[in-house]
């Protein structure tokens, strides 16, 4: 009975058709996906209802603007369009098309306008000044003050940087009388005080349209000449005729020596080439002084010219030295500055020198002249050294044995080279 049983059951179950893994998998796979499609159906529509309301609350706010619709929502544009212009959304569309226009651009420009009119009183006058105070590009803030629209705002900073300009020039022009004042007529000094390079200074203040300062400076200069000539009188009624440079020739060195007393009958050109510092400039007014000597024992006059570079070294070199030498030995002297000639008196009788400067070497023609030395005849450019030269040569022709000499720092190989490298 047991075994019948048991042979009963299994063929029942033989008869039945068994489930397999995967279909049982697959079914259960679609009633997920049907669950599935079922809430993102459901969720579909909630999206759809969110955004609908997100443009009906922002409709009236855009100012018919979909641009500024879109950046509200955070929607895409595409959207937008689509539900504003479906047939249940009219009254969203309708309320969006009778809000007021509102031009955001205009009122960008409205705003950054303001911006800027409000930074330019406190500005220094530049663009990068009043980009900082309006926290606007520089690049815009060009763009804004040079448009036509925003005329006023190119005469407002106009006006400010007339302001700015009148109170630098203020302390400026109160600084520069202050350096006269303390300084005189010393540009080099003047242009210390005021921060400037020399020739700056000196057309500053030539071109200056203050009445005081061109007062200051003449009034200076004045009183510079009164202080050069009224010594010179008392050192003249004091000057010993017999002096002679020869009894303090202890206070010069060989080379200074070596290149003064070259006589004129011995060598018609000397040169003294030396470095800075090695005291060249010191010997000019000693051979000067050698050469009035020697001049007076033929029984003529010297007539002697320096010729420096540039007016500016002529001032700021060469009466210096001259003034130096002179007052160390006691040698009465006047200089005119505005013919430029230094007059000294020696053995009894007044000697001039005229300074010139190279800059124009046509304006040399037609001097009659017993000697010249030229100082730093490298610093004069090479195309202008021959004609210089030329000049010099041609000038030593008052009396016999007239000289050209020359005093210079080696600069390359230039006139100074040709005409004694080989020496």
């Amino acid at each position: 009975m047991k075994t019948a049983k048991n042979n009963k059951s299994k063929s029942t179950q033989a008869g039945k058709k068994p489930r397999s893994k995967t279909t049982r998998k697959t079914q259960n796979k679609a009633a997920k996906k049907s669950r599935a499609s079922k809430k993102i159906e459901l969720t579909k529509a909630e999206e759809h209802d969110r955004k609908v309301r997100l443009i009906r609350t922002f409709a009236p706010l855009c100012g018919r603007n979909y641009q500024r619709l879109v950046e509200l929502t955070g929607l895409n544009y595409t959207t937008v369009r689509q539900v504003l212009y479906l047939e249940k959304y009219k009254d969203i569309k309708d309320v969006f098309d009778k809000s007021e226009r509102i031009d955001h651009q205009t009122e960008m420009w409205h705003a950054k306008t303001l911006k800027l009119k409000n930074a330019i009183p406190i500005c220094n006058g530049t663009y990068k000044d009043l980009a900082s105070l309006a926290d606007i590009p520089v690049v815009t803030v060009k763009t804004y003050v040079n448009d036509p629209r925003n005329e006023q705002l190119k005469i407002a900073l106009d006006e400010r940087r007339s302001i700015i300009k009148l109170g630098k020039e203020k302390v400026f022009n109160e600084r520069l009388i202050e350096a006269i004042k303390k300084f005189g007529s010393d540009i080099k000094e003047i242009a210390k005080h005021i921060g400037h390079e020399e020739n700056y200074t000196y057309k500053l203040i030539k071109n200056s349209e203050l009445p005081e300062v061109h007062q200051l400076i003449t009034k200076a200069r004045a009183e510079e000449d009164e202080k050069r000539s009224s010594p010179q009188v008392q050192d003249f009624e004091k000057h010993d005729p017999d002096f002679e440079i020869d009894s303090q020739k202890h206070f010069f060195l060989p080379h200074q020596i070596e290149f003064a007393y070259l006589a004129p009958n011995q060598v018609k050109h000397p040169a003294i080439v030396g470095g800075f510092g090695s005291g060249k400039t010191m010997s000019i007014p000693l051979r000067w002084l050698k050469l009035i000597e020697f001049r007076m024992a033929q029984g003529k006059k010297c007539d002697m010219m320096v010729l420096e570079p540039t007016t500016e070294m002529m001032r700021d070199i060469i009466v210096p030295t001259f003034d130096e030498f002179f007052e160390r030995f006691g040698i009465p002297v006047k200089f005119f500055s505005n013919k430029k000639d230094y007059i000294i008196t020696y053995k009894g009788q007044k000697h001039t020198c005229m300074l010139r400067s190279a800059d124009r070497p046509r304006s040399l023609t037609g001097k009659n002249l017993s000697d010249i030395i030229i100082d730093e005849f490298d610093r004069i450019p090479y195309y202008k050294q021959k004609e210089v030269w030329r000049e010099c040569i041609s000038r030593i022709r008052k009396t016999e044995f007239g000289t050209c000499a020359v005093v210079t720092t080696p600069d390359g190989y230039k006139m100074t080279y040709e005409l004694w490298g080989q020496c």
